[in-house]
């Protein structure tokens, strides 16, 4: 099966890339539903599936439904790759050995996260440019952080929102239709890992612990995955003291990244 490319890494481009398109949504948990309406809209056919054969997952098939998204519930249909797929958008918390997964990966069809279909769909803005993100991941501290950083902007006069790991879905804050000048985004490991492109304004690593260790396994992958945010971002490190430290400043010296610096009425356009 021949992988599924579009010119260009984000914006209208890709979103026009998108129509027409077999698209299959790994997981209906709390990124999966946003993902499947956003891809929709831009006119894929979009088959999601789940192992979750309950209420809940049968109510959630019927809402998606009303959008035109087919949904597969129960094991075989979450351990099987859709004929014709094209992309696999999955959930966060999917393992790398899923079984859906590995036949993708077999077949030569790309895999992202919901993220980096976010990023790469983020608006234009009313006064010229895109979206701007802010990223903040570490092991603790990021809900309270992003929380913050949000409230901040909003008070310096930003359209702004908190979204990602936090609980709001980026696809549901880049589908807004009035959008949002910026977004203090919350990302995990497990969501950094299935970005590719993603190349925020800013991005700060607040510290890495060795406590979510299901996955993606050690502490060293956790710190090698956290700077994936940094590429072409500017960044910062929040705490040089921390025991992860030494390790992030490793993987950030091969991303390229440069110093942080505050946001620009330039590049934000501030609410009215």
């Amino acid at each position: 099966m021949a992988a599924f490319v579009v010119a260009g890494h984000g914006g209208a481009e890709f979103g026009r890339g998108l129509a027409g398109r077999r698209i299959c949504v790994a997981g209906l948990g709390v990124s999966g539903p946003p993902a499947a309406r956003l891809l929709a809209a831009h006119g894929a056919l979009v088959t999601a599936v789940d192992s979750r054969e309950d209420d809940e997952g049968r109510a959630i098939a019927d809402k998606l439904a009303g959008v035109g998204v087919r949904v597969l519930l129960g094991e075989a249909a979450a351990n099987t790759l859709p004929p014709g797929t094209d992309l696999v958008v999955t959930s966060p918390g999917w393992k790398l050995s899923a079984p859906l997964l590995a036949a993708a990966a077999q077949a030569g069809v790309e895999v992202m996260g919901d993220v980096e279909l976010a990023w790469r769909l983020r608006p234009e803005l009313p006064g010229g440019g895109r979206q701007q993100w802010l990223a903040v991941t570490g092991t603790n501290g990021k809900t309270t952080t992003v929380r913050m950083l949000a409230l901040m902007l909003q008070a310096a006069g930003y359209r702004a929102v908190a979204a990602g790991n936090v609980g709001t879905s980026l696809a549901d804050v880049v589908a807004e239709a009035e959008p949002y000048a910026v977004v203090a985004v919350e990302l995990s490991s497990f969501q950094l890992h299935w970005s590719s492109t993603i190349q925020p304004m800013a991005a700060v690593v607040l510290n890495v612990a060795a406590h979510p260790l299901g996955w993606p396994g050690t502490t060293a992958r956790i710190a090698a995955h956290k700077p994936r945010s940094l590429p072409r971002g500017r960044h910062a490190d929040a705490d040089p003291t921390d025991s992860g430290s030494a390790a992030r400043r490793r993987a950030a010296r091969g991303s390229s990244a440069r110093a942080t610096s505050s946001i620009s009425s330039r590049t934000c356009a501030k609410t009215s």
